[in-house]
């Protein structure tokens, strides 16, 4: 397995589950722990990722809790930066990535998903995972639909 496998197919497809009736609070309580389950789920080799230098960072917020998962370093586009899952209250979770582009200058916000690669925008004005976090949390209040 690779960060593409990961960022694009086996975390997507966690989150997928969440909607099915899955408790959030699982993967809430043990993120590392439930995507190398997943992992090897749903690939041969999928056990064989080097998860213990993923970074896991939850927090709550007034009405909301999130992840944030610091990935390995890209080796190239479009491999990404940071993941964060979010579960707004009344809602279901969702996944957002930074990714990496040619630029040491601009990356993409995506909302992956098992079926399609969203593509949110380029920006120009992320540079910490504070920075990501902030927008994707804007992004959310200006586009209800995600």
């Amino acid at each position: 397995m690779n960060n593409y496998e990961l960022e694009y197919q086996i975390i997507p497809k966690l989150v997928d589950d969440f909607k099915y009736g899955v408790d959030f609070e699982l993967l809430f309580s043990h993120p590392c722990l439930r995507i190398m389950t997943a992992a090897g789920f749903e690939l041969d080799d999928g056990l064989d990722f080097p998860f213990d230098d993923l970074k896991f960072e939850s927090t709550e917020g007034e009405n909301y809790k999130q992840i944030l998962i610091t990935f390995l370093e890209p080796d190239h586009e479009p491999e990404a930066l940071y993941g964060l899952i979010i579960k707004y209250e009344g809602k279901l979770p969702v996944y957002f990535t930074l990714e990496k582009t040619s630029s040491d200058k601009s990356c993409y916000i995506c909302n992956p998903k098992v079926d399609i690669h969203l593509n949110l925008g380029l920006y120009r004005d992320i540079h910490t995972k504070e920075d990501f976090i902030r927008k994707v949390h804007e992004l959310i209040e200006c586009k209800p639909e995600l």
